[in-house]
């Protein structure tokens, strides 16, 4: 029904039903003032959702050996329940996402195909509330369900006429293998991994975390809150510095995502805290420092 039409229907119902019409406007108003980004796949992009499992599990593996991941089953239920959550409420609900954390002071997360996410102690420290560290789950979803690192990695399979040699050997290999396999044709999978992604990534991935957010139950102004906070530190500047090294400025962010959430019509309802988030925040000073075991 066009709108001309709608609104001379409108005119020949109750107050109620008129009350109700006007929702409906008011609703398609809102649908048409926000876009959240839609993912496509690139034609050049022709991994396997195995291939994303294999390729996401020795990038993972890797990222482990090479730094103190602590193992604390209190956490790790919290951080797991949050990105279940998120996930449950992501452009890509089917995968199964998991959440480590690394023992460090700097303030960081990762993230790696297949859905397998790591935050740093220092990003503990740093969020103020939960639904900042919501957004901070909420942004590497985005770049997992962006497909953010598979696109990378398979223009850099193109450009260096590898791609059919990958696609016969992926299915024959385990997650355990993949890594090797790569750098024997060249390709070191893991060094693409912690190159900064680009502005379209990045800007992509923190429009996504505002609609996972607001899907999954938490406020999205606290993506704004935790970026404005990047910016500004305070006496966190040198734990932030590897953070604001492989990201865009964090003012342009957030400003960004300021815009968007202005699109849209928030429900008083949403989340920004929990008792958990607290009882988290309270037994991180339980943990061991960094460099004292796992």
């Amino acid at each position: 029904m066009s709108l001309q039409k709608l609104v001379r229907t409108a005119a020949t119902l109750s107050i109620g039903k008129l009350m109700t019409a006007a929702s409906v406007l008011l609703v398609l108003s809102w649908v048409c003032g926000a876009a959240e980004p839609r993912i496509s796949i690139p034609s050049y992009n022709q991994f396997t959702p195995d291939d994303e499992l294999k390729i996401g599990g020795a990038l993972a593996h890797d990222f482990e050996s090479g730094r103190e991941i602590l193992s604390n089953p209190l956490l790790d239920h919290y951080l797991n329940d949050l990105v279940k959550r998120l996930g449950k409420a992501s452009l890509r609900p089917e995968l199964v996402y998991t959440c480590r954390v690394v023992n460090t002071n700097d303030v960081n997360s990762y993230s790696f195909p297949g859905g397998t996410i790591f935050v740093t102690t220092g990003l503990l420290a740093f969020v103020e509330d939960e639904s900042e560290l919501a957004s901070v789950l909420a942004h590497e979803i985005g770049h997992i369900a962006g497909r953010h690192y598979l696109n990378r990695l398979s223009l850099e399979m193109r450009s260096k006429s590898l791609w059919d040699q990958t696609r016969k050997m992926l299915p024959l290999l385990d997650s355990a293998q993949v890594q090797q396999a790569f750098q024997k044709i060249g390709v070191p999978i893991t060094g693409l991994a912690v190159q900064q992604y680009d502005r379209s990534n990045e800007n992509e991935a923190d429009l996504l975390a505002v609609y996972n957010l607001v899907r999954a139950g938490w406020n999205p102004l606290g993506e704004v809150r935790a970026l404005d906070r990047l910016q500004n530190p305070g006496g966190s500047q040198g734990e932030t510095a590897t953070m604001l090294s492989v990201h865009p400025n964090p003012t342009d962010r957030s400003r960004a995502v300021s815009a968007e959430i202005k699109t849209m019509a928030l429900a008083s309802s949403l989340d920004d805290n929990s008792l958990s988030f607290r009882a988290m925040k309270t037994g991180l000073s339980l943990l061991p420092k960094p460099g004292r075991g796992r």
